[in-house]
């Protein structure tokens, strides 16, 4: 079983994607706090 990917590594795929860094992060960011904001209470 693969464990899923971190930071770096949607990094890497959106910027061979052709996506900026700052971009990429800020897709990160976003989705990170929509998963707490939905999951949170499950998360915890």
């Amino acid at each position: 079983m693969r464990a899923n990917p971190g930071r770096k590594e949607l990094l890497a795929v959106g910027i061979q994607a052709g996506l900026g860094k700052a971009k990429c992060c800020g897709i990160m960011d976003e989705t990170e706090a929509c998963i707490m904001e939905e999951l949170g209470i499950y998360l915890m």
